[in-house]
């Protein structure tokens, strides 16, 4: 958990400062790691994926619930397809008779 609340102002102001980064966890993940200062674009997957696992870099799955959560807190950084996409679960949630808000 320590890890999350660590990342999480880091992916708040890449997701206020990029709006691009708000539909792409991939954009998003780039983006985050510019802000710790690395250069994803001359490091090896090798490299990076040697860093996630010493924890130098947050792991795809840290910057998607970091993401999920200020999105949660903060409807203003939620992107374009979140709308969609919910509108989309809430009609097939009412065609199977739950109740939605």
């Amino acid at each position: 958990m320590a890890r999350i609340k660590n990342i999480l102002p880091i992916v708040v102001k890449v997701l206020t400062q990029y709006p691009e980064t708000r539909d792409s966890d991939y954009r998003l993940y780039f983006g985050v790691a510019v802000c710790m200062g690395r250069d994803l674009a001359s490091m090896t997957a090798h490299k990076m994926l040697q860093d996630m696992e010493k924890g130098t870099l947050p792991s795809w799955e840290t910057i998607g619930r970091c993401r999920r959560k200020a999105q949660e807190d903060q409807e203003d950084l939620r992107g374009d397809s979140w709308e969609k996409r919910h509108k989309e679960e809430r009609k097939v949630m009412k065609q199977l008779g739950y109740t939605v808000k």
